[in-house]
Formats: C-alpha cells, structure tokens, sequence
C-alpha cells in the first residue's frame, strides 16, 4: 500500500496557464470558458499579464482559483509561460 502526503488532496487535476499582453474582453472570454467547464472544480487558472489584475477578476464568485501573476512589459512569451508553469 503506498501513502500519500496529506496535502495530496489539494493538488488540481490540471493547472492551465493563459499569458496575457492586453487583457480585455478576449482575456474575460477565454477564463469564461474555462471556468464553465464541468470538471472546473478540479483546475487552477495561472493567468501570466502584462497589464495586471483588473478591477472585478472574470470568473469571480466561481470555485476554480484563478492565481493572477504580472510580469514587466518587457517579459517575452516564453518567460511568461515558464513563469505560470513554475506556479503550477
């Protein structure tokens, strides 16, 4: 029989992470989508940005945790994207 650490339970079934240069309605439609998924109880959103959190975060008042990390202007993608990996 194999232990499990005790925070095991705690661990999502998949970290998504969305890089951001702009926000706006395209950033509010896709974290949408994602947190109206089935199973969306069972992820973590890492959105990496460049132009913050906003005001009212889309997808508030849902279960799925959506973890907001900003990045300076002049982060690349890929720095961004190994930014929210390493998050995960």
């Amino acid at each position: 029989m194999s232990e499990t650490p005790a925070n095991m339970g705690n661990i999502p079934a998949l970290s998504v992470v969305v890089v951001s240069f702009n926000g706006g309605k395209l950033l509010d439609r896709c974290l949408a989508a994602l947190v109206s998924q089935p199973d969306a109880q069972q992820i973590e959103i890492h959105v990496i940005s460049k132009s913050g959190k906003p005001d009212v975060p889309p997808g508030q008042g849902c279960h799925t945790p959506i973890h907001w990390h900003q990045v300076m202007e002049a982060a690349t993608v890929p720095v961004m994207r190994r930014l929210g990996i390493e998050q995960s």
